[in-house]
């Protein structure tokens, strides 16, 4: 059922957002697949990169699975990581499974630009 969704989500992803869409990936308590990856980026992402990236991942979904309610935020729906070469969405879902979509850092300019942003105030208040 899940890779299924996930497939269904990769090819929305790949309608919406074009070239800038890097892949796709289920996992569960156990192990991971990929259910696409953009056929220029294979070299990247083998399993012993992706198996980092989803051990990391599993470890925040626990994290999350234990976080306390906290009035006004709702419950947790997903994770967005901007990295300087991609920007990662994890969906954590039930029973500790999860759905990660890959995107290009240009999907979301405004999105890095801002965190960009961000990053240079927070390095210029430390060295005032």
């Amino acid at each position: 059922m899940i890779h299924e969704r996930a497939t269904a989500l990769a090819t929305y992803c790949e309608q919406r957002a074009g070239d800038y869409f890097r892949g796709a990936l289920v996992y569960d308590d156990v192990g991971f697949e990929l259910v696409h990856s953009r056929e220029d980026l294979g070299h990247l992402f083998g399993d012993e990169v992706v198996g980092k990236i989803v051990d990391h991942l599993r470890e925040l979904h626990r994290v999350e699975d234990g976080r306390p309610d906290i009035p006004g935020l709702g419950d947790f729906e997903s994770g967005v990581y901007a990295f300087a070469e991609s920007i990662v969405v994890h969906f954590a879902l039930a029973d500790g499974k999860g759905v990660v979509v890959a995107l290009d850092p240009a999907a979301g300019s405004q999105l890095m630009g801002f965190v960009r942003e961000c990053r240079r105030t927070l390095q210029d208040l430390s060295a005032a």
